[in-house]
């Protein structure tokens, strides 16, 4: 400050660089409020589709947010009624997958003070290292966002259904203005499934690897070949149920031509 301060006495008007006055605040983004989203009914396999509110720090409406979560196959099917299961401890050690959709922020107060400003949207579950942002959207107060992520939990652990029946999915509302940098949406150093999903619940595994077994990088490969197996073993289980459907179908068709030989 005391060189800008001698620069002016010198009479040199020259422009400062921002980085290098002191009275300039970079712009950043806006925490504008945060929306519960109680996760309890995908531990059931339940969907959930509903709006709630951002609350900003005074308790005070920001937006309203309209999400859907829902349970799903690895290929991104949507789990039916004769899906929903009637105790979570039916799904422990076994593949979950679910999708989180933001659909929507409705009446979102910082683009009504200011038409050119933007949103962005981020949320962090359970044991991911990163938080997943949407992608920026500008000049809009009710902004359709349509973004879907899926994830998976190759073998859900028991930690992993307490926390499904126990805490809400907290969804938090950016602001963005003119010169600000954007939050980043990169999935960078995320673990993924062959098919693209995200990776939850992986902490037992990553307790179990020691850097001098294996590095990093042939982690996301065990994965894979677990995945292969468990896909292979589903597999085996479809052809065995329908191979014993079809053996009682035969038992009942021989029973009745017996029976209608025994009648003649």
């Amino acid at each position: 400050m005391e060189e800008l301060y001698q620069r002016f006495l010198d009479g040199d008007n020259s422009p400062v660089a921002p980085e290098d006055d002191p009275f300039w605040d970079p712009v950043e983004v806006i925490h504008l409020g945060s929306a519960h989203v109680w996760l309890q009914s995908l531990a059931y396999c339940m969907k959930l589709e509903e709006q709630v509110e951002f609350l900003n720090c005074d308790g005070l409406e920001a937006a309203v947010l309209h999400i859907c979560m829902a349970p799903c196959s690895p290929t991104g099917q949507t789990h039916g009624e004769e899906d929903v299961v009637i105790d979570p401890l039916e799904l422990l050690g076994k593949r979950m997958d679910f999708q989180i959709h933001i659909v929507r922020c409705l009446g979102v107060s910082w683009m009504k003070e200011d038409a050119k400003r933007g949103i962005q949207i981020g949320y962090r579950i359970y044991d991911l290292p990163n938080t997943i942002y949407t992608k920026p959207v500008w000049k809009s107060v009710n902004p359709q966002i349509e973004e879907t992520v899926q994830f998976a939990a190759l073998t859900a652990s028991q930690e992993f259904l307490n926390y499904l029946q126990t805490n809400a999915l907290i969804v938090d509302l950016w602001g963005l203005q003119e010169g600000c940098t954007e939050l980043s949406c990169s999935q960078r150093g995320l673990m993924v499934t062959g098919e693209g999903h995200i990776l939850v619940d992986t902490k037992k595994i990553s307790t179990v690897k020691d850097p001098s077994q294996a590095a990093s990088d042939q982690i996301p490969e065990l994965y894979l070949k677990l995945l292969k197996l468990e896909q292979e073993t589903e597999l085996l289980r479809n052809i065995n149920r329908a191979l014993r459907e079809e053996n009682m179908l035969l038992k009942e068709s021989l029973a009745k031509t017996a029976s209608g030989q025994g009648e003649r």
